[in-house]
């Protein structure tokens, strides 16, 4: 092997090993979301892409209730069924939002409980029954926030 052809495959090989650590494995996160869906709703995480919207007890209702009003100003039609809004408490907003999306409402407050490390409304995007990425959305980040819900509608 040639010193250019060395050098090459050291490249490759160093890209391919960043680009496979840099993959953030959810686990533990998507173990316990699967057992928390089927204990309280009957449920198994969906196989085709979906966005999960999660929010427990511990939340600014005003901020939720803000975020839901941005998603719900984003959706143009009522078929936004790769949506899931799983919440423990009554929100404003909440009523146009359940003929628009998937509503799942935790009556005992069972999310509270879950070490799923939620912090306001927190979005779980997952494939093939996995969670693949988690997006937290800050309360002083209004305008990615705004980008992300829209986002999430946009690719439904």
């Amino acid at each position: 092997m040639t010193l250019k052809n060395k050098n090459r495959l050291t490249a490759i090989l160093t890209i391919a090993y960043l680009v496979s650590c840099s993959c953030i494995n959810y686990k533990k996160e998507t173990k316990i979301f699967e057992k928390y869906l089927n204990d309280n709703f009957n449920k198994c995480i969906e196989q085709q892409r979906h966005f999960y919207l999660l929010s427990n007890s511990y939340v600014c209702k005003n901020c939720i209730s803000y975020y839901l009003a941005i998603l719900d100003s984003s959706m143009m039609n009522a078929n936004n069924k790769n949506i899931t809004i799983i919440t423990t408490i009554d929100l404003p907003g909440l009523e146009r939002l359940k003929s628009k999306t998937n509503f799942l409402k935790d009556n005992l407050g069972q999310l509270n409980y879950e070490n799923l490390n939620l912090n306001n409304l927190t979005i779980f995007y997952t494939e093939y029954g996995k969670i693949v990425d988690i997006t937290y959305l800050p309360l002083d980040k209004e305008k990615e926030n705004r980008y992300k819900l829209n986002q999430i509608v946009k690719n439904n």
